[in-house]
């Protein structure tokens, strides 16, 4: 399954995990449109993947789970800022089933975002917004984001 990283600056961590893994990475830092792009662009394509944002360090084995899950949206929560677990597009399989079923609605809202296009903040939780609760695997995987 094809693994993608979004990245403006790939944490090292990150960086390693996911090369043994064999991920893409995606310079997204161009402009604040880049993220939203790059989701619309793979959603698109119609093949199911698995993100990884440039700070979220999954085990091996936690891509292995993603990829066999039967489920066509699941995740991996994450600790954000040192706070309660949370699940975003840190870590998060978008099966074929998926793509097939929301892809006539979904990304053509693109158009009609928040305020103009989804800048890279807003990406996550209008795309969010359109689908279906996420399955929720068990376990965390790392956030290397900065604590406060």
């Amino acid at each position: 399954m094809k693994i993608v990283c979004p990245y403006a600056e790939v944490h090292p961590a990150t960086s390693r995990a996911l090369r043994r893994a064999s991920a893409e990475f995606h310079d997204v830092s161009g402009d604040d449109y880049a993220y939203w792009r790059l989701l619309r662009d793979l959603w698109a394509a119609g093949e199911a993947f698995i993100v990884v944002e440039h700070d979220i360090e999954p085990s091996a084995v936690q891509l292995r789970e993603l990829a066999a899950c039967p489920r066509p949206l699941c995740t991996f929560e994450y600790l954000y800022r040192g706070s309660a677990a949370v699940s975003a597009l840190g870590c998060t399989k978008f099966g074929q089933q998926l793509l097939r079923r929301q892809l006539q609605w979904t990304f053509q809202l693109g158009a009609l975002d928040f305020a103009g296009h989804p800048k890279w903040r807003d990406a996550q939780a209008y795309l969010l917004s359109q689908l279906p609760p996420a399955h929720v695997h068990e376990g965390l995987v790392r956030h290397h984001g900065a604590l406060p």
